[in-house]
């Protein structure tokens, strides 16, 4: 078998050990989900579909008849696992590799003269912490005590700033959390902890995907907007379309 041979199918997996390895190989094989991204995901699904453009998909845990009567052709994982992995390339040439090492590092000011000058690592921001002990600068966005998004340039970051994000859209996203959280109440309530971890119980999700809303069911995939119900769910979507778009950061 070979990932042409993947086109138009389907596998059953029945433990999360499985799924995540199944999920593992398709991004290695360079096949994504729909939404192209490649991140372990659905891991409470058992069924799992490949289209004809290699794009992956999954199945609810309840849809078996839809699995069964599928007219893609059923895969099974041994086989999947066996299906060798393209060899990666290397295209670089000296000059970029050079520029690779060079970009790595920073004129050492101390220790340079016109003569010499020295070059020292450049220290990797991985941390909050990092950015704070580099006086590291920023550029974003924050709320202010009226609910308005103000836009901050070229601020030294410290820990007063951790309230400054990145982009406006990740601005209006967090306002738009805190207000679906306010409501959920008139909703049937949030999702608890216990019921998440409950996969005998649907929820009824408003997902992204791709540049569009879905509306979804999860059994113990987290979801922020999740319902009770589907009527809930629906009718949350109904009156608070602007506010669920700008959650989910879509324009």
């Amino acid at each position: 078998m070979n990932k042409e041979d993947l086109k138009e199918t389907k596998i059953y997996l029945s433990n999360i050990e499985d799924r995540i390895k199944f999920q593992e190989k398709m991004f290695s094989l360079g096949i994504k989900w729909y939404s192209s991204t490649e991140s372990l995901s659905y891991l409470d699904s058992p069924f799992y579909f490949i289209d004809w453009d290699l794009r992956l998909s999954h199945g609810s845990k309840g849809d078996y008849l839809g699995f069964r009567y599928s007219d893609h052709k059923q895969v099974f994982l041994n086989d999947v696992l066996a299906i060798k992995e393209p060899n990666k390339v290397c295209k670089s040439n000296p000059f970029d590799i050079i520029n690779d090492i060079i970009k790595h590092y920073e004129i050492d000011k101390e220790n340079s003269t016109f003569e010499c000058i020295k070059l020292k690592p450049i220290r990797d921001i991985n941390t909050t912490e990092d950015l704070i002990e580099t006086g590291g600068r920023i550029t974003g966005y924050w709320i202010n005590d009226d609910a308005e998004l103000c836009k901050s340039y070229n601020l030294c970051y410290s820990e007063n700033s951790n309230n400054v994000f990145f982009s406006e859209k990740e601005a209006k996203s967090a306002l738009a959390m805190a207000q679906i959280s306010q409501l959920m109440p008139y909703y049937g309530g949030a999702i608890t902890t216990e019921e998440w971890n409950t996969p005998d119980t649907t929820k009824f999700t408003i997902e992204r995907v791709k540049d569009g809303i879905l509306k979804g069911t999860s059994a113990t995939a987290y979801y922020h907007i999740a319902f009770h119900t589907e009527e809930q769910r629906d009718s949350f979507l109904k009156n608070n379309y602007r506010l669920v778009k700008d959650y989910l950061m879509l324009d």
